[in-house]
Protein backbone atom coordinates (compact mmCIF):
# COMPACT_ATOMS: atom_id res chain seq x y z
CA UNK A 1 0.00 0.00 0.00
CA UNK A 2 3.14 2.39 0.91
CA UNK A 3 4.12 1.91 -2.43
CA UNK A 4 1.16 2.34 -4.28
CA UNK A 5 0.38 5.39 -2.37
CA UNK A 6 3.94 6.90 -2.86
CA UNK A 7 2.88 6.33 -6.86
CA UNK A 8 6.21 3.50 -7.21
CA UNK A 9 4.13 1.33 -9.46
CA UNK A 10 2.84 4.04 -11.56
CA UNK A 11 6.43 5.60 -11.80
CA UNK A 12 7.71 1.92 -12.77
CA UNK A 13 5.02 1.47 -15.17
CA UNK A 14 5.90 4.94 -16.73
CA UNK A 15 9.21 4.24 -17.17
CA UNK A 16 9.20 1.01 -18.82
CA UNK A 17 6.53 1.83 -21.35
CA UNK A 18 8.52 4.42 -22.16
CA UNK A 19 11.79 2.77 -22.57
CA UNK A 20 10.46 0.55 -24.50
CA UNK A 21 9.49 2.76 -27.06
CA UNK A 22 12.89 4.84 -26.69
CA UNK A 23 15.07 1.58 -27.61
CA UNK A 24 12.97 0.02 -29.95
CA UNK A 25 12.45 3.01 -31.76
CA UNK A 26 16.22 2.43 -33.09
CA UNK A 27 16.54 -1.58 -32.38
CA UNK A 28 12.76 -2.31 -33.83
CA UNK A 29 14.66 -5.15 -36.08
CA UNK A 30 15.80 -6.82 -32.90
CA UNK A 31 19.12 -6.70 -34.36
CA UNK A 32 21.96 -4.68 -32.76
CA UNK A 33 23.65 -1.73 -35.55
CA UNK A 34 27.02 -1.11 -36.04
CA UNK A 35 29.20 0.29 -39.03
CA UNK A 36 27.91 3.39 -41.75
CA UNK A 37 28.59 6.11 -38.86
CA UNK A 38 26.61 3.70 -35.88
CA UNK A 39 27.34 2.11 -33.24
CA UNK A 40 31.13 2.83 -33.32
CA UNK A 41 31.98 1.65 -30.67
CA UNK A 42 29.81 -1.60 -30.04
CA UNK A 43 32.00 -4.79 -31.02
CA UNK A 44 34.57 -2.84 -28.34
CA UNK A 45 32.03 -3.10 -25.67
CA UNK A 46 30.54 -6.05 -26.21
CA UNK A 47 33.90 -7.51 -26.52
CA UNK A 48 34.17 -5.89 -23.03
CA UNK A 49 31.73 -6.91 -21.43
CA UNK A 50 32.69 -10.35 -22.34
CA UNK A 51 35.55 -9.66 -21.14
CA UNK A 52 33.76 -9.51 -17.66
CA UNK A 53 32.81 -13.60 -17.35
CA UNK A 54 35.35 -13.96 -14.70
CA UNK A 55 36.81 -10.71 -13.73
CA UNK A 56 36.19 -11.26 -9.59
CA UNK A 57 38.95 -13.74 -9.75
CA UNK A 58 40.62 -12.68 -12.68
CA UNK A 59 41.14 -9.50 -13.97
CA UNK A 60 42.70 -10.48 -17.54
CA UNK A 61 40.99 -12.23 -19.22
CA UNK A 62 43.07 -14.07 -22.16
CA UNK A 63 40.15 -14.43 -25.28
CA UNK A 64 38.91 -11.17 -26.01
CA UNK A 65 41.03 -8.42 -27.50
CA UNK A 66 42.49 -10.76 -30.02
CA UNK A 67 43.95 -12.67 -27.37
CA UNK A 68 46.99 -10.97 -26.05
CA UNK A 69 45.52 -10.86 -21.94
CA UNK A 70 44.65 -7.00 -22.59
CA UNK A 71 44.49 -5.08 -19.61
CA UNK A 72 41.80 -2.87 -20.15
CA UNK A 73 39.69 -3.92 -17.19
CA UNK A 74 42.30 -2.21 -14.50
CA UNK A 75 41.82 1.09 -16.70
CA UNK A 76 38.44 0.98 -17.86
CA UNK A 77 35.37 1.01 -15.37
CA UNK A 78 33.14 -1.81 -15.55
CA UNK A 79 31.11 -2.35 -12.28
CA UNK A 80 27.85 -0.87 -13.25
CA UNK A 81 28.64 -2.53 -16.91
CA UNK A 82 28.27 -6.05 -15.01
CA UNK A 83 24.94 -6.47 -14.53
CA UNK A 84 24.78 -6.76 -18.64
CA UNK A 85 27.28 -9.98 -18.36
CA UNK A 86 24.70 -11.41 -15.44
CA UNK A 87 21.93 -11.15 -18.01
CA UNK A 88 24.17 -12.90 -20.76
CA UNK A 89 24.83 -15.79 -18.37
CA UNK A 90 20.71 -16.27 -18.41
CA UNK A 91 20.12 -15.07 -21.81
CA UNK A 92 22.96 -16.89 -23.77
CA UNK A 93 22.48 -14.43 -26.43
CA UNK A 94 24.95 -11.34 -26.85
CA UNK A 95 21.89 -8.93 -29.08
CA UNK A 96 19.13 -9.81 -26.83
CA UNK A 97 21.41 -9.22 -23.72
CA UNK A 98 22.19 -5.67 -25.05
CA UNK A 99 18.89 -4.87 -26.17
CA UNK A 100 17.36 -5.90 -22.77
CA UNK A 101 20.43 -3.98 -20.71
CA UNK A 102 19.57 -0.90 -22.92
CA UNK A 103 15.99 -1.59 -21.59
CA UNK A 104 16.35 -1.93 -18.81
CA UNK A 105 19.58 0.78 -18.06
CA UNK A 106 16.72 3.47 -19.68
CA UNK A 107 14.59 2.66 -16.81
CA UNK A 108 16.81 3.05 -14.25
CA UNK A 109 17.78 6.70 -16.09
CA UNK A 110 14.33 7.61 -16.18
CA UNK A 111 13.68 6.72 -12.26
CA UNK A 112 16.66 8.44 -11.18
CA UNK A 113 15.84 11.72 -13.43
CA UNK A 114 11.98 11.56 -11.65
CA UNK A 115 12.88 10.99 -8.47
CA UNK A 116 16.46 13.55 -7.86
CA UNK A 117 14.60 16.04 -9.67
CA UNK A 118 12.59 16.37 -7.13
CA UNK A 119 15.31 18.27 -5.70
CA UNK A 120 15.26 20.99 -7.31
CA UNK A 121 11.60 20.79 -9.42
CA UNK A 122 8.12 21.84 -7.27
CA UNK A 123 5.66 19.09 -8.67
CA UNK A 124 5.27 15.63 -9.77
CA UNK A 125 4.06 16.88 -13.62
CA UNK A 126 7.81 18.76 -13.65
CA UNK A 127 9.30 15.51 -12.28
CA UNK A 128 7.78 13.53 -15.11
CA UNK A 129 8.58 15.99 -18.08
CA UNK A 130 12.14 16.52 -16.78
CA UNK A 131 12.62 12.22 -16.95
CA UNK A 132 10.96 11.62 -20.50
CA UNK A 133 13.17 15.16 -21.82
CA UNK A 134 16.10 13.68 -20.35
CA UNK A 135 15.82 9.80 -21.51
CA UNK A 136 14.96 11.21 -25.20
CA UNK A 137 17.32 13.92 -25.33
CA UNK A 138 19.50 14.02 -28.50
CA UNK A 139 22.66 13.90 -26.81
CA UNK A 140 21.82 10.66 -24.87
CA UNK A 141 20.65 8.79 -27.72
CA UNK A 142 23.69 9.92 -29.98
CA UNK A 143 25.91 8.37 -27.06
CA UNK A 144 24.10 5.80 -27.16
CA UNK A 145 22.55 4.53 -30.82
CA UNK A 146 25.72 6.53 -32.87
CA UNK A 147 28.53 6.44 -30.81
CA UNK A 148 27.47 3.01 -28.89
CA UNK A 149 30.03 4.72 -25.73
CA UNK A 150 28.26 2.08 -23.06
CA UNK A 151 30.17 3.81 -19.85
CA UNK A 152 29.35 6.89 -21.00
CA UNK A 153 25.64 6.22 -21.51
CA UNK A 154 25.62 4.20 -17.75
CA UNK A 155 27.13 7.53 -16.39
CA UNK A 156 24.42 9.79 -17.96
CA UNK A 157 22.10 7.84 -15.68
CA UNK A 158 23.39 9.28 -12.80
CA UNK A 159 23.85 12.29 -13.69
CA UNK A 160 20.84 14.13 -12.39
CA UNK A 161 21.66 12.51 -8.49
CA UNK A 162 25.17 14.28 -8.88
CA UNK A 163 23.53 17.81 -9.79
CA UNK A 164 20.71 18.15 -8.05
CA UNK A 165 22.34 16.48 -4.50
CA UNK A 166 25.42 18.48 -4.86
CA UNK A 167 23.05 21.58 -5.15
CA UNK A 168 21.05 20.48 -2.28
CA UNK A 169 24.05 20.36 -0.20
CA UNK A 170 25.17 23.45 -1.02
CA UNK A 171 22.45 25.08 -0.14
CA UNK A 172 20.57 23.08 2.43
CA UNK A 173 22.51 22.09 5.77
CA UNK A 174 20.68 18.82 6.05
CA UNK A 175 23.42 16.12 6.01
CA UNK A 176 21.59 13.24 3.91
CA UNK A 177 22.92 15.00 0.69
CA UNK A 178 26.20 13.69 1.90
CA UNK A 179 25.55 9.90 0.83
CA UNK A 180 23.18 10.68 -2.06
CA UNK A 181 26.21 13.00 -3.38
CA UNK A 182 29.34 10.41 -2.57
CA UNK A 183 27.01 7.21 -4.27
CA UNK A 184 25.94 9.21 -7.61
CA UNK A 185 29.69 10.46 -7.56
CA UNK A 186 30.80 6.68 -7.31
CA UNK A 187 28.24 5.50 -9.74
CA UNK A 188 29.54 7.79 -12.35
CA UNK A 189 33.56 6.54 -11.63
CA UNK A 190 31.99 3.22 -11.66
CA UNK A 191 31.19 3.99 -15.32
CA UNK A 192 33.15 6.24 -17.19
CA UNK A 193 36.18 8.09 -15.92
CA UNK A 194 35.90 11.17 -18.40
CA UNK A 195 31.91 11.70 -17.54
CA UNK A 196 33.94 12.15 -13.93
CA UNK A 197 36.51 15.30 -15.26
CA UNK A 198 33.37 16.93 -17.05
CA UNK A 199 31.24 16.63 -13.80
CA UNK A 200 33.34 17.53 -11.43
CA UNK A 201 33.94 21.11 -13.59
CA UNK A 202 30.41 21.72 -13.63
CA UNK A 203 30.11 21.10 -9.97
CA UNK A 204 32.84 23.65 -9.27
CA UNK A 205 30.30 26.23 -11.67
CA UNK A 206 27.85 25.52 -8.89
CA UNK A 207 29.91 25.98 -6.54
CA UNK A 208 31.29 28.86 -7.01
CA UNK A 209 28.04 30.24 -8.14
CA UNK A 210 27.10 30.03 -4.60
CA UNK A 211 30.66 30.91 -2.59
CA UNK A 212 29.31 33.55 -0.70
CA UNK A 213 26.60 31.70 0.93
CA UNK A 214 28.90 28.82 1.73
CA UNK A 215 30.99 31.24 3.36
CA UNK A 216 28.33 31.74 6.17
CA UNK A 217 27.60 28.17 6.21
CA UNK A 218 30.47 26.47 7.41
CA UNK A 219 28.74 22.92 8.35
CA UNK A 220 27.64 22.81 4.64
CA UNK A 221 31.32 22.77 3.41
CA UNK A 222 31.91 20.17 5.71
CA UNK A 223 29.15 17.95 4.68
CA UNK A 224 31.15 18.59 1.16
CA UNK A 225 34.16 17.52 2.58
CA UNK A 226 32.30 13.88 4.25
CA UNK A 227 30.69 13.30 0.72
CA UNK A 228 34.10 13.87 -1.24
CA UNK A 229 35.84 11.19 1.22
CA UNK A 230 32.75 8.87 1.52
CA UNK A 231 33.20 8.76 -2.81
CA UNK A 232 37.23 8.39 -2.94
CA UNK A 233 36.81 5.33 -0.10
CA UNK A 234 33.57 4.01 -2.12
CA UNK A 235 35.81 4.12 -5.21
CA UNK A 236 39.01 2.59 -4.14
CA UNK A 237 37.86 -0.51 -5.91
CA UNK A 238 38.49 1.21 -8.94
CA UNK A 239 41.64 3.86 -8.38
CA UNK A 240 44.00 1.26 -6.64
CA UNK A 241 44.64 -1.10 -9.04
CA UNK A 242 44.54 1.90 -11.79
CA UNK A 243 47.21 3.85 -10.13
CA UNK A 244 49.05 0.63 -9.41
CA UNK A 245 48.91 -0.08 -12.99
CA UNK A 246 49.85 3.48 -14.13
CA UNK A 247 53.12 3.37 -11.72
CA UNK A 248 54.31 0.03 -12.74
CA UNK A 249 54.74 1.18 -16.04
CA UNK A 250 54.34 3.36 -18.83
CA UNK A 251 50.49 2.54 -20.17
CA UNK A 252 48.90 3.93 -23.63
CA UNK A 253 46.74 6.19 -23.59
CA UNK A 254 43.80 6.15 -25.46
CA UNK A 255 43.40 8.18 -29.00
CA UNK A 256 43.80 11.72 -28.51
CA UNK A 257 42.32 14.16 -30.52
CA UNK A 258 42.93 17.91 -31.44
CA UNK A 259 40.24 19.43 -28.79
CA UNK A 260 39.16 21.89 -31.30
CA UNK A 261 38.19 19.44 -34.06
CA UNK A 262 36.38 17.75 -31.45
CA UNK A 263 34.04 20.84 -30.61
CA UNK A 264 31.32 22.16 -32.78
CA UNK A 265 31.68 25.01 -35.22
CA UNK A 266 28.81 27.78 -34.95
CA UNK A 267 27.30 26.11 -37.95
CA UNK A 268 27.27 22.86 -36.96
CA UNK A 269 25.84 23.36 -33.59
CA UNK A 270 22.74 24.93 -35.44
CA UNK A 271 22.77 22.96 -38.32
CA UNK A 272 23.26 19.83 -36.27
CA UNK A 273 19.71 20.76 -33.80
CA UNK A 274 17.99 21.95 -37.49
CA UNK A 275 18.37 18.84 -39.55
CA UNK A 276 17.83 16.53 -36.35
CA UNK A 277 20.25 14.20 -36.91
CA UNK A 278 22.94 11.97 -35.20
CA UNK A 279 25.51 14.68 -35.36
CA UNK A 280 27.03 16.09 -32.17
CA UNK A 281 23.47 18.25 -31.39
CA UNK A 282 21.25 19.63 -27.88
CA UNK A 283 18.06 18.66 -30.02
CA UNK A 284 15.58 20.65 -31.61
CA UNK A 285 13.22 20.02 -28.76
CA UNK A 286 15.76 20.90 -26.24
CA UNK A 287 16.68 23.75 -28.35
CA UNK A 288 13.57 25.00 -28.75
CA UNK A 289 12.35 24.58 -24.83
CA UNK A 290 15.23 26.18 -23.60
CA UNK A 291 14.61 29.67 -25.90
CA UNK A 292 10.90 29.24 -24.42
CA UNK A 293 12.85 29.14 -20.89
CA UNK A 294 14.86 32.72 -21.63
CA UNK A 295 11.50 34.52 -22.05
CA UNK A 296 10.80 33.02 -18.64
CA UNK A 297 13.69 33.67 -16.47
CA UNK A 298 12.21 36.42 -14.84
CA UNK A 299 10.18 34.06 -12.90
CA UNK A 300 12.91 31.37 -12.33
CA UNK A 301 13.70 30.20 -8.95
CA UNK A 302 17.44 30.42 -8.03
CA UNK A 303 18.18 27.18 -8.47
CA UNK A 304 16.68 26.99 -12.09
CA UNK A 305 18.46 30.08 -12.89
CA UNK A 306 21.77 28.34 -11.98
CA UNK A 307 20.37 25.77 -14.22
CA UNK A 308 20.20 28.37 -16.60
CA UNK A 309 23.90 29.67 -16.49
CA UNK A 310 25.12 26.56 -16.47
CA UNK A 311 23.36 25.26 -19.83
CA UNK A 312 24.63 28.72 -21.38
CA UNK A 313 28.18 27.74 -20.11
CA UNK A 314 28.23 24.16 -21.50
CA UNK A 315 26.59 24.92 -24.95
CA UNK A 316 29.88 27.77 -25.06
CA UNK A 317 31.80 25.01 -23.87
CA UNK A 318 31.02 22.31 -26.63
CA UNK A 319 31.54 24.75 -29.46
CA UNK A 320 34.82 26.20 -31.37
CA UNK A 321 34.17 29.57 -29.88
CA UNK A 322 35.70 28.89 -26.83
CA UNK A 323 39.66 28.36 -27.19
CA UNK A 324 40.56 25.12 -27.22
CA UNK A 325 43.48 24.91 -29.43
CA UNK A 326 45.10 27.11 -26.55
CA UNK A 327 44.49 23.65 -24.46
CA UNK A 328 45.79 20.82 -26.65
CA UNK A 329 49.02 20.16 -24.86
CA UNK A 330 47.36 20.41 -21.22
CA UNK A 331 45.79 17.28 -19.58
CA UNK A 332 42.36 18.62 -20.35
CA UNK A 333 42.76 16.42 -23.40
CA UNK A 334 41.89 13.59 -21.23
CA UNK A 335 37.99 14.47 -22.41
CA UNK A 336 39.05 14.00 -26.08
CA UNK A 337 35.67 15.81 -27.48
CA UNK A 338 34.47 19.30 -26.21
CA UNK A 339 31.09 18.31 -27.34
CA UNK A 340 31.07 15.82 -24.26
CA UNK A 341 30.38 18.93 -22.52
CA UNK A 342 26.30 18.54 -24.13
CA UNK A 343 25.76 15.37 -21.92
CA UNK A 344 25.44 17.45 -18.62
CA UNK A 345 24.37 20.89 -20.31
CA UNK A 346 21.46 18.35 -21.22
CA UNK A 347 20.71 17.70 -17.54
CA UNK A 348 20.55 21.72 -17.08
CA UNK A 349 18.53 22.50 -19.91
CA UNK A 350 15.63 19.69 -19.04
CA UNK A 351 15.58 21.52 -15.58
CA UNK A 352 15.01 24.47 -17.16
CA UNK A 353 12.63 23.38 -19.39
CA UNK A 354 10.73 21.63 -16.58
CA UNK A 355 10.00 24.47 -14.36
CA UNK A 356 7.75 25.63 -16.69
CA UNK A 357 5.22 23.38 -16.38
CA UNK A 358 3.41 24.18 -13.63
CA UNK A 359 0.28 22.51 -12.12
CA UNK A 360 -2.35 21.92 -13.09
CA UNK A 361 -1.05 20.98 -16.15
CA UNK A 362 -4.24 18.84 -18.76
CA UNK A 363 -3.11 15.22 -19.45
CA UNK A 364 -4.45 16.29 -23.02
CA UNK A 365 -1.75 18.95 -23.91
CA UNK A 366 1.31 16.62 -21.88
CA UNK A 367 0.08 13.47 -24.05
CA UNK A 368 0.64 15.82 -27.18
CA UNK A 369 4.20 17.04 -26.06
CA UNK A 370 5.09 13.46 -25.32
CA UNK A 371 3.74 12.03 -28.72
CA UNK A 372 5.54 15.18 -30.48
CA UNK A 373 8.55 13.78 -28.93
CA UNK A 374 8.67 10.42 -29.47
CA UNK A 375 7.85 11.52 -33.15
CA UNK A 376 11.18 13.34 -33.45
CA UNK A 377 12.86 10.16 -31.98
CA UNK A 378 11.51 7.98 -34.34
CA UNK A 379 12.14 10.58 -37.50
CA UNK A 380 15.92 11.15 -35.82
CA UNK A 381 16.20 7.09 -35.88
CA UNK A 382 14.85 6.16 -39.13
CA UNK A 383 17.37 8.90 -40.50
CA UNK A 384 20.20 7.00 -39.30
CA UNK A 385 19.02 3.58 -40.76
CA UNK A 386 18.63 4.76 -43.86
CA UNK A 387 22.55 5.17 -44.42
CA UNK A 388 24.42 2.31 -45.29
CA UNK A 389 24.73 0.01 -41.79
CA UNK A 390 24.97 -2.96 -40.76
CA UNK A 391 22.28 -5.25 -38.79
CA UNK A 392 24.30 -7.84 -36.87
CA UNK A 393 22.75 -10.83 -34.87
CA UNK A 394 25.21 -13.31 -35.69
CA UNK A 395 27.09 -13.71 -32.44
CA UNK A 396 30.42 -15.03 -34.04
CA UNK A 397 31.10 -12.19 -35.42
CA UNK A 398 30.27 -9.46 -32.77
CA UNK A 399 32.83 -11.26 -30.69
CA UNK A 400 35.33 -12.30 -34.00
CA UNK A 401 38.67 -11.23 -33.16
CA UNK A 402 39.26 -10.33 -36.54
CA UNK A 403 36.60 -7.42 -35.72
CA UNK A 404 38.36 -6.58 -32.61
CA UNK A 405 41.99 -6.83 -32.48
CA UNK A 406 42.96 -3.47 -33.20
CA UNK A 407 42.26 -2.37 -29.79
CA UNK A 408 45.70 -1.34 -27.91
CA UNK A 409 44.35 0.91 -25.57
CA UNK A 410 45.86 0.46 -22.06
CA UNK A 411 48.63 -1.99 -23.75
CA UNK A 412 52.07 -0.98 -22.29
CA UNK A 413 54.05 1.50 -23.69
CA UNK A 414 56.26 -0.48 -25.44
CA UNK A 415 53.90 -2.86 -26.88
CA UNK A 416 52.41 -0.68 -29.58
CA UNK A 417 55.12 0.26 -31.82
CA UNK A 418 54.15 -1.25 -35.03
CA UNK A 419 56.68 -4.26 -35.03
CA UNK A 420 55.89 -5.15 -31.62
CA UNK A 421 52.28 -4.93 -32.19
CA UNK A 422 52.31 -6.96 -35.20
CA UNK A 423 53.82 -9.71 -33.54
CA UNK A 424 51.95 -9.77 -30.60
CA UNK A 425 48.80 -10.23 -32.40
CA UNK A 426 49.67 -12.76 -34.20
CA UNK A 427 50.39 -14.34 -31.50
CA UNK A 428 54.52 -14.99 -32.18
CA UNK A 429 56.65 -16.48 -29.58
CA UNK A 430 60.21 -16.06 -29.50
CA UNK A 431 63.16 -17.38 -27.66
CA UNK A 432 66.11 -14.86 -25.95
CA UNK A 433 67.83 -14.16 -29.25
CA UNK A 434 64.97 -13.36 -31.05
CA UNK A 435 64.06 -16.37 -32.94
CA UNK A 436 60.63 -16.99 -33.52
CA UNK A 437 59.51 -20.89 -31.96
CA UNK A 438 56.77 -22.98 -32.99
CA UNK A 439 54.59 -22.95 -29.43
CA UNK A 440 50.96 -24.47 -29.16
CA UNK A 441 48.72 -22.75 -27.08
CA UNK A 442 44.90 -22.40 -26.49
CA UNK A 443 43.00 -19.77 -24.48
CA UNK A 444 39.85 -19.37 -21.68
CA UNK A 445 38.77 -16.67 -20.15
CA UNK A 446 40.90 -17.05 -16.66
CA UNK A 447 44.17 -18.29 -18.57
CA UNK A 448 46.53 -18.51 -21.86
CA UNK A 449 48.00 -22.37 -21.86
CA UNK A 450 50.98 -23.16 -24.07
CA UNK A 451 53.07 -26.59 -24.28
CA UNK A 452 56.82 -26.45 -24.34
CA UNK A 453 59.77 -28.77 -24.74
CA UNK A 454 63.12 -27.41 -23.89
CA UNK A 455 66.43 -29.33 -23.76
CA UNK A 456 67.66 -26.65 -21.15
CA UNK A 457 67.50 -23.63 -19.02
CA UNK A 458 65.54 -20.99 -21.46
CA UNK A 459 63.86 -17.77 -21.87
CA UNK A 460 60.80 -17.53 -23.92
CA UNK A 461 58.96 -14.02 -25.31
CA UNK A 462 55.40 -15.24 -24.91
CA UNK A 463 53.09 -12.63 -27.14
CA UNK A 464 50.71 -11.97 -23.59
CA UNK A 465 50.80 -8.50 -22.10
CA UNK A 466 52.74 -7.90 -19.14
CA UNK A 467 50.79 -6.31 -16.28
CA UNK A 468 51.20 -6.34 -12.65
CA UNK A 469 50.13 -9.80 -11.25
CA UNK A 470 50.22 -12.13 -14.49
CA UNK A 471 52.12 -15.12 -12.93
CA UNK A 472 53.50 -18.34 -14.76
CA UNK A 473 52.86 -21.63 -13.29
CA UNK A 474 53.83 -25.60 -14.37
CA UNK A 475 52.93 -28.30 -12.38
CA UNK A 476 51.44 -26.03 -9.74
CA UNK A 477 54.54 -24.59 -9.57
CA UNK A 478 55.35 -20.57 -9.75
CA UNK A 479 57.76 -19.69 -12.89
CA UNK A 480 59.76 -16.93 -12.77
CA UNK A 481 58.70 -14.13 -15.14
CA UNK A 482 59.52 -10.05 -16.39
CA UNK A 483 58.64 -7.93 -19.19
CA UNK A 484 59.98 -8.94 -22.28
CA UNK A 485 61.23 -6.28 -24.78
CA UNK A 486 58.13 -5.88 -26.37
CA UNK A 487 56.03 -5.45 -23.24
CA UNK A 488 54.94 -8.81 -23.27
CA UNK A 489 55.29 -11.77 -20.29
CA UNK A 490 58.96 -13.91 -20.48
CA UNK A 491 58.97 -16.79 -19.16
CA UNK A 492 62.51 -18.39 -17.86
CA UNK A 493 62.81 -21.96 -17.46
CA UNK A 494 65.63 -22.82 -15.14
CA UNK A 495 65.87 -26.44 -16.38
CA UNK A 496 65.06 -28.53 -19.16
CA UNK A 497 60.95 -28.75 -19.06
CA UNK A 498 58.12 -30.82 -21.49
CA UNK A 499 55.05 -29.11 -19.17
CA UNK A 500 52.32 -27.59 -19.45
CA UNK A 501 52.89 -23.78 -18.95
CA UNK A 502 49.74 -21.42 -17.44
CA UNK A 503 49.74 -17.87 -17.42
CA UNK A 504 47.34 -16.12 -15.68
CA UNK A 505 46.00 -12.97 -13.74
CA UNK A 506 45.55 -12.62 -9.97
CA UNK A 507 44.29 -9.55 -7.74
CA UNK A 508 47.52 -7.90 -6.42
CA UNK A 509 47.73 -6.98 -2.23
CA UNK A 510 47.17 -3.39 -3.41
CA UNK A 511 43.82 -4.42 -4.86
CA UNK A 512 42.71 -6.48 -2.54
CA UNK A 513 43.03 -4.00 0.04
CA UNK A 514 41.12 -1.15 -1.79
CA UNK A 515 38.17 -4.02 -2.71
CA UNK A 516 37.93 -4.21 1.09
CA UNK A 517 37.90 -0.59 1.95
CA UNK A 518 35.48 -0.12 -1.13
CA UNK A 519 33.56 -3.29 0.38
CA UNK A 520 33.86 -1.83 3.89
CA UNK A 521 32.73 1.69 2.49
CA UNK A 522 29.53 0.29 0.81
CA UNK A 523 28.29 -1.59 3.92
CA UNK A 524 28.75 1.82 5.87
CA UNK A 525 26.81 3.76 3.22
CA UNK A 526 23.80 0.95 3.07
CA UNK A 527 23.24 1.50 7.09
CA UNK A 528 23.62 5.09 7.08
CA UNK A 529 20.87 5.25 4.53
CA UNK A 530 18.70 2.77 6.12
CA UNK A 531 19.00 5.06 8.99
CA UNK A 532 18.20 7.93 7.05
CA UNK A 533 15.54 6.80 4.71
CA UNK A 534 12.54 8.54 6.99
CA UNK A 535 14.12 12.22 6.96
CA UNK A 536 13.68 12.87 2.97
Amino acid sequence: MKLLKNGYIQLLIVSIFTSIIYVFSMYNRLSLMYGGGIGNDLLFHISRLDGLRAVWTNPINFVTFGGTGSGVNFFYPWLTYYPAIVIHFLIKNWVITMLVFFVLLTVLTFDIAYYYSGFILENKVQKYVFAVLYVFSTDRSITLFQRSAIGEVIAFAFLPMVIASFYKLITDDNKIYVLHLAVGMALIVYSHVLSVVICCFFLFLLFCLNLTKLINHKYRLYNLFKSIVFTLLLTTFFWGPLFEQGFFQKISRPYTPELFDGALSIKSFFLNIANNSFDPSLGIILFIGFVISCCAFRSMNLAIRQMFYLSLIGMFLSTQLFPWFALQNTPITIIQFPFRFLGITTVCVCFCIASLFKEPTKIPFLIACFLALCCVQITMTHNIKGNAVHLSNNQDYLLSTKSIKWQQDYYPKISTTSKNLSSIRNHIFYDRNGKKINVNSHSSATKEIFYLNTKSERYINTPFLYYKGVSASANGKKLEIRESNRGTVEVYFKEATSDEIIISSHYTLVAKVSIFISATTTLITFILFMKQRKSL
